[in-house]
């Protein structure tokens, strides 16, 4: 740099703890800035230290100077409780504007977001051609509670899903593993030298388990479907690994023989099988390149968690991203084959038929898609849905609060493929009995496909 001027260029986001001298800059900055509107609630929320469980501020510091700071909340000022995380009081001083720092206060807040397990950060704002450019997109206007509207916007972060059941996910952020269990979040790294697996939760405490795994490796084994063997000579799954963790995580400071208290003395849990497959596994090579757009699965933790609510249902889900700039017939097909994938294999091999060359779509209207439930149960999605053949039954309340997690801006902007059934034997008891379906629903405002199979028997 040249000149004596304040060094503008070399700039770092940190994470700010309570009580510590950083956090009493942080609230005098505050107390200074420009923003009038949210002044006097952001002295409260930081001076009274209103953050819970994973929330937090986050600062920009020029040397030792605040020169901007942003928030990460479960809630905002908002009457939208089922949305979150909230990225928030994004502020920069005005001198220091023009050098990017917003840019860098959002990333942080993301890669933070995304350490805990998150797979979308939400950032509300008057403005238009602000957050676009730093990968957020418009999901609808929305209302505070001064009544004013204001603009919704998302943005997806990069998750690499390893496993997921429902409860359990596995995932890899940016090369580093996390695992969600239920409403718990965890980041799990291990010692360069050592056998020990550090686990992180939420909040930013540390558990070490001796003699544990790598578990970036783990990834990669349970990635291809193949089981590891603790020092113990304990065998696992990515079901067991996962249970493991997540016990393990109250302990502090252990042992791989205390971890695995969790199983008792339980011989391993076998992995869930299906019907046996019919050989026509082709179906999905035929469909992997064409029409040249990449897909992968991602994982909402928040659908997730409530899926997990229902024990019962019928209906299995799967979100796809693509690389297509924009949706078609193909490339609904090749969501489809994308989601298959992943729910025809028990995480070894295919259990699941598929032939998608015989499988055939068609346009429907969103309005028929969430139409009331018929007589036959399992013949349409709310029927499905709402009255398992076994279990418990549902309410229409129960399928409108799991299709509002699915479309959380509604359903004007889906575009809705029915599908025939008789091309997976994964349909045929449905079929024969309580019927079957399969829809794949592009959302426009989110830029993600969402597959939903369905096969209904006794």
């Amino acid at each position: 740099m040249t000149g004596f001027g304040e060094d503008k260029t070399n700039i770092t986001v940190v994470k700010v703890e309570k009580g510590t001298p950083l956090a009493e800059k942080l609230l005098e900055f505050v107390w200074n800035f420009s923003w009038e509107e949210v002044r006097e609630h952001t002295l409260q929320v930081i001076g009274g230290w209103a953050f819970e469980d994973w929330e937090t501020p986050f600062a920009a510091l020029a040397g030792d100077r605040i020169v901007g700071m942003a928030t990460i909340a479960k809630t905002d000022y908002y009457p939208l409780p089922e949305i979150f995380p909230w990225i928030s009081t994004i502020f920069v001083t005005e001198e220091f504007r023009g050098q990017g720092i917003c840019g860098k206060l959002i990333d942080f807040a993301n890669d933070y977001a995304a350490s805990l397990g998150f797979t979308r950060t939400y950032i509300p704002t008057g403005h238009t051609g602000l957050y676009e450019k730093y990968g957020y997109k418009y999901v609808k206007d929305i209302v505070n509670y001064g009544g004013d509207v204001d603009r919704l916007y998302a943005k997806d972060l990069s998750l690499s899903t390893v496993y997921s059941d429902g409860y359990y996910t596995f995932c890899l952020r940016e090369g580093t593993s996390c695992l969600i269990a239920g409403k718990r979040r965890f980041t799990l790294t291990c010692h360069p030298f050592e056998p020990c697996l550090y686990i992180t939760d939420e909040c930013g405490k540390k558990t070490v388990v001796r003699n544990a795994f790598d578990p970036a490796v783990l990834a990669e084994v349970f990635g291809r479907g193949s089981n590891v063997t603790s020092a113990t000579g304990r065998e696992y799954d990515v079901n067991d690994f996962c249970r493991m963790v997540e016990y393990a995580a109250d302990l502090g400071d252990t042992t791989i023989d205390e971890a695995e208290k969790v199983f008792g003395n339980s011989p391993k849990k076998k992995a869930k099988t299906g019907s046996p497959s019919k050989a026509r596994a082709a179906g999905f090579s035929s469909f992997e390149e064409d029409p040249g757009v990449k897909c992968e699965t991602v994982t909402d933790s928040r659908l997730s968690e409530l899926l997990a609510e229902y024990p019962d249902l019928v209906p299995e889900y799967c979100i796809v991203k693509t690389s297509a700039e924009k949706s078609s017939p193909e490339i609904h097909r090749a969501a489809l084959a994308c989601a298959c994938r992943k729910l025809f294999y028990d995480g070894k091999e295919q259990v699941w038929s598929c032939d998608l060359s015989s499988a055939a779509g068609r346009p429907v209207s969103p309005d028929s898609l969430f139409a009331a439930a018929e007589d036959r149960r399992g013949s349409n999605y709310a029927g499905a849905f709402m009255y398992p053949p076994w279990g418990m039954e549902y309410t229409r309340d129960d399928f409108d609060k799991v299709n509002s997690a699915l479309f959380p801006a509604g359903k004007d902007a889906l575009e809705v493929y029915e599908w025939t059934t008789d091309w997976s034997d994964y349909f045929d008891d449905g079929c024969e009995w309580w019927g079957a379906l399969c829809f794949t629903v592009y959302d426009g405002a989110l830029d993600r496909f969402v597959v939903i199979l369905s096969s209904a028997t006794d």
